[in-house]
C-alpha cells in the first residue's frame, strides 16, 4: 500500500474541490432565476451610467475625436523622465 501513498494524499484535496463545486452548483440551481437586490439595482444604476454618457448618435463622450484621459492609481508613479498632467 506505501505506492498507493501520493494518492491518499492527494484525496483530500480533491475531495474538498469536489465537495465546494458541488455546494456552489447546489446554490446556483437554487437561486437561477431570482435576481438579487442589489445586483438588479447595480445593473440599473449601470445603465444610467451608460445613458449619461452616450450620445443620440450611439457613439460616447461629446464631438466625434476622443478624449485623452490620464488615470493615476493612488500608488502609481509616473514612468521615469515622465512627469503626471496635473489634475483638472
Amino acid at each position: 500500500m506505501t505506492n498507493l501513498a501520493w494518492a491518499y494524499w492527494l484525496l483530500a484535496p480533491l475531495a474538498a474541490t469536489v465537495a465546494a463545486a458541488l455546494v456552489v452548483w447546489w446554490r446556483a440551481l437554487r437561486d437561477s432565476g431570482r435576481a438579487h437586490p442589489a445586483a438588479r439595482r447595480a445593473m440599473q444604476q449601470h445603465q444610467a451610467l451608460l445613458a449619461a454618457l452616450s450620445t443620440a448618435d450611439g457613439r460616447f463622450g461629446a464631438g466625434s475625436e476622443p478624449h485623452n484621459m490620464v488615470v493615476q492609481l493612488v500608488g502609481d508613479q509616473p514612468p521615469a523622465g515622465r512627469e503626471m498632467p496635473p489634475a483638472s
